[in-house]
């Protein structure tokens, strides 16, 4: 863990999804990316953040020999652990961070981020900046502009009101960690299901700061996705995008 003082960062990678919107045969995570599945991928992209101490994969049951051999043979130089996800996002999100109770209880783990699996491109100096600004306020989120405007639909189907000047969230989310626990904690004990973690640490009643993400830290859940994957993997000579095979 951390050497100044402070406790350390853990990543805990949501990874338990399915293929669905893929249309994929298997989970959307072991699809091909570069050579090698997206999981790995993104598992060695965090092992090689300076800033990141540990890693917490949260899987299906049914895929913990996929991800066993992943971490097995991947370039995964942080100490990593395996946990069963759940029903819901929002479960495996608690699944992971019950994993690691004792050591954010200790103070040795200080800061959790929480990342999707299927996004491969994450950003050590963005990692570096969530991670200080969750120190500094307690929670932090990448985000970018929607871009292209938003609107509603009226109850006719009709153009309702245009909405303009909306940001987008991304992952990794970065969270004081006993903060994160507890707002946890408590969703559960009041039946509370949250869209992503940060919902759950609003709900605790706690602002979450927000750092400019970057449009390249996509998240791949179509198959354009996965074509946009390759191309941007291209851009960084790291090969070509595939089925798993």
């Amino acid at each position: 863990m951390a050497q100044d003082g402070r406790g350390g960062v853990a990543a805990i990678v949501l990874a338990a999804g399915s293929g669905v919107r893929m249309m994929a045969p298997v989970n959307k995570v072991f699809l091909r990316l570069g050579g090698k599945p997206i999981l790995q991928r993104t598992l060695e992209e965090l092992s090689r953040i300076a800033a990141v101490d540990v890693i917490v994969t949260v899987a299906a049951p049914a895929d913990r020999g996929l991800c066993e051999g992943l971490v097995r043979d991947g370039r995964i130089g942080k100490p990593h652990r395996l946990v069963e996800g759940g029903a819901t996002r929002h479960a495996s999100e608690f699944n992971g961070l019950l994993a690691l109770a004792d050591e954010i209880e200790s103070g040795q783990i200080d800061v959790v981020l929480i990342h999707d699996a299927v996004r491969p491109f994450v950003d050590a100096r963005e990692v570096e900046e969530l991670v200080a600004k969750a120190r500094e306020v307690g929670a932090a989120l990448p985000m970018i502009p929607a871009g292209d405007r938003l609107v509603a639909l009226d109850e006719q189907g009709c153009v309702g009101s245009a909405k303009e000047g909306l940001w987008l969230a991304q992952t990794p989310q970065a969270f004081d960690a006993r903060l994160v626990l507890e707002a946890h904690r408590r969703a559960a004990a009041e039946g509370f299901v949250g869209t992503d973690t940060s919902s759950v640490v609003e709900r605790a009643g706690r602002s979450v700061a927000v750092v400019v993400g970057r449009r390249e830290n996509i998240k791949i859940t179509t198959a354009d996705d996965l074509v946009m994957a390759e191309l941007i993997a291209e851009g960084r000579n790291d090969g070509r995008a595939g089925a798993l095979g």
